[in-house]
């Protein structure tokens, strides 16, 4: 978090992601103006296979 400093701060975070937790725990540490958008059932790996 020193690295970031008071810059705005968004984090984009799927409700399945296995770290999601990290994400809770930076917006928490974080100093400046921040959001957490949560993407309902995403994790890190899209299982489609439509591309």
């Amino acid at each position: 978090m020193p690295l970031i400093g008071r810059r705005p701060l968004l984090m984009i975070v799927g409700t399945r992601a296995v770290t999601s937790w990290m994400s809770v725990e930076v917006i928490q540490k974080a100093v400046g103006p921040k959001e957490v958008f949560w993407v309902d059932g995403a994790s890190h790996v899209d299982k489609r296979g439509d591309r």
